[in-house]
């Protein structure tokens, strides 16, 4: 039996490794060689990392937010789950957009956007 460490340190690597896939353009009738090919290509994943993604997961949907933002569902090939992932541009969208208001030419200099986010995060109880 695995501690309950042990097991948070596992589901977020698996939630890192799903929204590094989101990275990707991929889409639902992708052939598992192509999915491979995006993985490595677009989110930069080694070619033995994205081969074990393809093989554990196919895409069900991608969809871009409109706010800087998409959603990919995955699914888990063996068991049939949906598996989703949200991958936020919202630091390219606040640097697009913020920066140009305030005169910051280098927003992630200027506000992490990770703290940023942990900071709303709290504020909404999450």
């Amino acid at each position: 039996m695995s501690s309950p460490s042990n097991q948070l340190i596992q589901t977020g690597a698996i939630n890192a490794e799903k929204s590094l896939a989101s990275y990707a353009t991929l889409t639902p009738a992708m052939l598992e060689q192509a999915m491979i090919n995006h993985l490595v290509k677009d989110a930069e994943m080694t070619t033995e990392q994205a081969t074990a993604f393809a093989n554990k997961y196919s895409v069900v949907v991608q969809a871009d937010t409109g706010w800087g933002g998409s959603v990919t569902v995955f699914e888990d090939r063996a068991t049939g789950e949906p598996a989703p992932s949200i991958f936020n541009r919202f630091d390219e969208f606040v640097s697009g957009k913020l920066a140009t208001l305030i005169g910051v030419d280098d927003l992630r200099r200027a506000v992490p956007v990770e703290r940023f986010l942990q900071h709303i995060n709290r504020m909404a109880g999450l």
